[in-house]
């Protein structure tokens, strides 16, 4: 990770504020990460996340039945018309 993705990653520390922030750092393409950040972020902290993982990651969570779960229903319906995502896939990724 670049100094400058280091310096936006600090957006989304808020939304983490109950987990030791350099454990989340690790794991910022886990389920759990990606859809707090959809639930409860802004439009900067997303954008700050996508511009760390990329949309790949995002849109596979969305696919997975695992965002049924971690997602309230609204968050998942935006989410998934946003990508254009109709179909969910097997649990892969956990």
């Amino acid at each position: 990770m670049d100094t400058t993705n280091k310096h936006d990653i600090e957006k989304i520390k808020p939304l983490f504020w109950e987990y030791d922030w350099e454990s989340v750092q690790k794991k910022m393409t886990s389920y759990f990460v990606i859809a707090r950040v959809l639930e409860f972020g802004t439009p900067e902290q997303f954008a700050t996340l996508v511009a760390v993982i990329g949309e790949t990651p995002v849109q596979d969570f969305l696919a997975t039945r695992s965002a049924d779960r971690l997602l309230s229903r609204r968050s998942l319906n935006y989410w998934r018309l946003y990508y254009e995502i109709t179909t969910t896939t097997s649990e892969s990724g956990l």
